[in-house]
């Protein structure tokens, strides 16, 4: 038990146990992926999605549901951790896409550099470290990564993206 002195006065707080249990990194795998994807569109169908970020209790509905149905112990600050892996990749991916020649495969959900294109793969994976394991790398999820973590602001026929894959 901890104590918590508020004004004077001590108040007893008692720590759940996941609290207690805090794990640290956990490993993703195939499953608890595509539930998160689930409960996060069901998070944006009731508002729980702000400006460009998720609120807390979007990332602890993700946690109960994992917790329930794959009977996994995460936290919401590992939940978070798989969201900034997930945003890190849709930067990275959509950089690649939109500032190199480099063209996306949308069927094979990775970007494709072919074999003549190489050397220059090379030169820019050494000025962009972070892009160099990207090439012919298929990326589970694409498109549901891009639906939520993509530009709040979508404008023309891309405003309603969201809209249609909730109907």
């Amino acid at each position: 038990m901890m104590q918590i002195l508020v004004m004077g006065e001590k108040r007893k707080q008692v720590l759940v146990p996941t609290q207690l249990k805090k794990r640290g990194y956990i490993t993703w795998n195939s499953q608890m992926d595509a539930l998160l994807i689930s409960v996060l569109y069901n998070q944006v169908g009731q508002g729980k999605k702000g400006d460009g970020d998720w609120k807390p209790q979007a990332y602890q509905a993700v946690v109960d549901e994992v917790r329930n149905k794959l009977d996994i112990c995460v936290t919401t600050e590992n939940v978070r951790n798989r969201v900034k892996i997930w945003r890190k990749h849709y930067g990275i991916i959509m950089e690649i896409r939109t500032q190199t020649k480099f063209k996306w495969d949308e069927e094979g959900k990775m970007v494709v550099v072919p074999i003549e294109d190489m050397a220059e793969w090379m030169t820019y994976a050494q000025a962009n470290p972070a892009a160099a394991s990207y090439s012919n790398k298929y990326i589970e999820h694409w498109d549901d990564i891009s639906i939520l973590l993509g530009p709040d602001r979508a404008v023309g026929d891309g405003g309603n993206i969201m809209k249609r894959v909730l109907l």
